[in-house]
């Protein structure tokens, strides 16, 4: 596939290929493709917000072996029940929404702390919004 800045493709485009499918978007930009588009041998791995999958859908498809599994870090509901059906399948790995927690990502992120605290002080912010 020859990709350049001007092409563009539907995720279930891709998503119909794909052994991996890692989703890292914010809720209101996208949706997940369904289920139905991804291979029977593929993994979705969603670290963005639970509510860009169809967690029923998702159920289904895992239990009807319609995908190989997930990989999920967020969820519609947070922190996940205890008696959550996720929590049961053998074919699905959860982590506490903690995903991001690392070293190089606190460093990064607590720097610009730093800098945002640094730059109002003197009058100067940066990464302001508007």
């Amino acid at each position: 596939m020859n990709l350049n800045r001007r092409s563009f493709l539907r995720v279930s485009t891709l998503a119909s290929g794909a052994l991996t499918l890692r989703l890292y978007v914010p809720q209101t930009q996208a949706q997940a493709p369904k289920k139905a588009d991804l291979k029977p041998s593929a993994f979705i791995i969603n670290t963005s917000r639970g509510p860009i999958i169809d967690e029923a859908a998702l159920l289904a498809a895992l239990r009807d072996k319609k995908i190989a599994g997930a990989g999920l870090d967020t969820f519609d509901v947070e922190p996940l029940p205890l008696d959550h059906p996720l929590r049961k399948m053998d074919n699905v790995v959860i982590t506490p929404h903690l995903g991001y927690v690392s070293t190089q990502n606190y460093r990064h992120y607590f720097s610009g702390v730093v800098e945002d605290i640094r730059g109002f002080l003197d009058g100067k912010p940066v990464r302001v919004m508007t």
